[in-house]
């Protein structure tokens, strides 16, 4: 999410989930998983959320791609 200051804000997953994909309008954008649990089976997501200055370029989420990219 941004906002009318600079910061860009979001969640890093810590996994590469295969399914993610991400829809939004505007300055405000959702993530969206596919998880099927079979019975009796467990499933963990690990996310961090981040805050960063989102620069002037025209995509304000730019900043998030690099740090989820440096993490590999």
């Amino acid at each position: 999410m941004t906002g009318t200051d600079r910061q860009t804000f979001g969640l890093i997953y810590d996994d590469d989930p295969a399914d993610a994909d991400a829809y939004g309008t505007g300055n405000y954008i959702l993530s969206r998983i596919r998880v099927a649990i079979p019975a009796g089976e467990a499933y963990t997501l690990r996310r961090r959320i981040v805050a960063a200055d989102g620069g002037t370029g025209p995509d304000p989420f730019a900043v998030l791609a690099a740090i989820y990219r440096a993490g590999r």
